[in-house]
């Protein structure tokens, strides 16, 4: 429930951040400049004997580190004010303390008042993004796949991997990577959007392919329009002219059964800790300071105490994985740790996982205002990729465009059938207002004996757990 104090807090904090930032020199307005033709810059590339550029796709997403400090420079600071201030204001949504649209308006005005001031780069005043819709209603499927298909594109061999099929009542996404065995050209990627399908009725689609990667491989999507009815039961999919058709059949789209536990709201703080505190089991943890910032809100708002033992968890956590955290945290009590954080740092730079593809698909009910459906599992030898798709509030979100996006209001994890667990973080993916899509790596890898997979999905509501069975096929 919305509190006062809270909406205080953040204010307050709000105010704080602008007295900061004003005595910052301000920033110079660069002149827009015409970005030459792509041609050109291969041309230009080519001619000096340099390595091609990767794909844009590549970096459309730069963490909020990179962009601070490579854009930025010695203005940092005031992006930094105004990500503590969009973190803080996360957490104290994730905890029902304060309502979502005053955390929204409240950092819309300070980026607002901060490029008029000229202490960040102007150009986008309009922040206020209208609230998420929720997921539409109708039928949902997902259909697995993991089949690989041998092509040949301009006279070179390629190789195709679908993963899954999920279908919702506005859209229907086909996740697939693509090699090519032959240096290319990223833009040779493109004949996907050539693809087209026919299904039992007569009917015929066309597609829309969305991805990045590498002249090596690409990762992406395969867009289908429209969207295939409730009353078709296969589709035969052409990659490119002359290639036999993969049938993909939706009879096929039987969901398992997930289990639904609900989980106690007076709980919220002491789960947003320990969500946070996750994000050290990473490979890649963030930062102790910006990990703990909306940590530190909850704490100033007097919404969790320093004697809790969710904070005491994080304090433990930080130093096993030798994360600096804020002196009122780090000089916290060691104590006893869940057992799955136990068990993912126990099999921690594993190398034993499996190598394939698994047809792991699955529909999810909904949740927090959300609906998501898993769509294909990759494994490698230290990892393993779970694609989902989801409908409604992002997983991640920010409150203002120009800033990297908070923890997330989620929680995935895994486990496998002999017992390793496994913490989800975001290897990629993009999301708007209705749509998330996004591929999750489960670390450590998967144990090279588990036969089937639990995954959870962890809201503010309760915790979903559907099982997968892995019934490996070549081609990771």
């Amino acid at each position: 429930m919305a509190s006062e104090e809270a909406e205080t807090y953040l204010r307050l904090m709000a105010e704080t951040e602008l007295r900061h930032a004003l005595a910052l020199p301000k920033v110079r307005q660069r002149r827009h400049r015409r970005f030459p033709s792509k041609r050109l810059v291969r041309f230009a590339f080519h001619r000096l004997w340099l390595h091609r550029l990767r794909s844009a796709a590549m970096f459309s997403a730069p963490t909020y580190a990179h962009r601070v400090t490579a854009a930025r420079g010695r203005h940092a600071d005031a992006y930094e004010g105004l990500n503590r201030l969009d973190q803080a204001a996360d957490a104290l949504v994730a905890v029902d303390a304060i309502d979502e649209d005053a955390a929204r308006k409240l950092i819309a005005d300070q980026g607002i008042a901060l490029e008029v001031r000229q202490r960040i780069l102007q150009g986008r005043l309009h922040h206020l993004r209208r609230p998420a819709s929720g997921p539409p209603p109708g039928p949902y499927r997902a259909v697995g796949i993991a089949k690989r298909a041998e092509l040949e594109v301009d006279g070179n061999p390629a190789e195709i991997t679908l993963l899954a099929l999920v279908i919702g009542p506005d859209r229907a996404v086909l996740p697939m990577t693509a090699k090519r065995q032959v240096e290319a050209d990223d833009d040779e990627f493109w004949f996907f959007n050539s693809a087209k399908a026919v299904d039992n009725l007569g009917g015929s689609y066309r597609f829309g392919f969305n991805g990045g990667g590498s002249h090596e491989e690409w990762i992406g999507e395969l867009e289908l329009h429209p969207v295939p009815g409730a009353a078709v039961r296969w589709l035969d999919l052409t990659l490119v002219p002359g290639a036999a058709p993969i049938r993909i059949n939706l009879d096929q789209a039987t969901s398992p059964e997930p289990e639904i536990e609900p989980l106690p709201r007076s709980e919220l703080a002491e789960r947003y800790v320990d969500k946070v505190a996750e994000q050290l089991l990473t490979t890649r943890p963030w930062d102790g300071p910006i990990v703990t910032d909306g940590v530190t809100a909850l704490i100033g708002a007097g919404l969790i105490t320093l004697d809790n033992p969710a904070l005491a968890r994080l304090a433990t956590l930080a130093r096993r994985r030798g994360v600096s955290l804020p002196s009122n945290l780090a000089d916290l009590p060691d104590t006893d740790l869940p057992e799955r954080w136990l068990n993912v740092l126990d099999a921690t730079g594993a190398m034993d996982g499996p190598a394939g593809i698994a047809a792991a698909a699955a529909v999810l009910p909904e949740l927090d205002g959300s609906r998501w459906e898993i769509a294909g599992l990759r494994s490698k030898a230290d990892s393993a990729e779970l694609h989902v798709f989801g409908w409604g509030p992002g997983d991640h979100r920010s409150y203002h465009p120009r800033l990297g996006t908070t923890p997330g209001r989620f929680s995935w994890w895994a486990r496998d059938s002999t017992g390793r667990w496994h913490v989800a973080s975001r290897a990629r993916g993009s999301w708007d207002d209705d749509h998330s899509d996004l591929t999750l790596r489960l670390t450590p890898a998967l144990h090279p004996a588990a036969t089937s997979i639990d995954v959870m999905f962890i809201g503010k509501e309760a915790r979903v757990t559907v099982t997968l069975p892995l019934d490996w096929q070549e081609g990771a």
